[in-house]
C-alpha cells in the first residue's frame, strides 16, 4: 500500500516547477542564505544546467535551495512520469 503524496505539479517560474512533496531538512544540506525552515519541498529546476535535462532540488519555504541535487532527467516530462509512478521515493 502506497501512503505518499501523490506530486501536484505546479510552475513557480520558467523552468522551476514544485511538486507540493515536502520533507524534512537533513542537517547536511547548506541552504546559501541563513533561514530557520526546517522542511524543503522538492522542485523540478530546469536551470542548474540550461539545455541539459531537469535536476530534482529542494527549495525551503524562503526560496532558497539547498546545495543538494536529487535524481537527474533528460526532460521535464521524465521527471514528472518518474515521480508520478514512484512518489513514496520523492518524500
Amino acid at each position: 500500500m502506497n501512503t505518499a503524496p501523490a506530486p501536484k505539479f505546479r510552475k513557480i517560474m520558467t523552468g522551476l516547477y514544485g511538486t507540493g512533496v515536502c520533507r524534512n531538512r537533513y542537517h547536511n544540506e547548506g541552504i546559501d542564505h541563513l533561514c530557520d525552515c526546517q522542511t524543503v519541498e522538492v522542485v523540478l529546476d530546469m536551470y542548474t544546467t540550461p539545455n541539459d535535462g531537469c535536476w530534482e532540488r529542494y527549495m525551503c519555504c524562503c526560496g532558497n535551495f539547498t546545495d543538494t541535487l536529487g535524481e537527474w532527467f533528460p526532460t521535464l516530462r521524465d521527471a514528472k512520469a518518474f515521480m508520478l509512478a514512484n512518489p513514496e521515493r520523492i518524500s
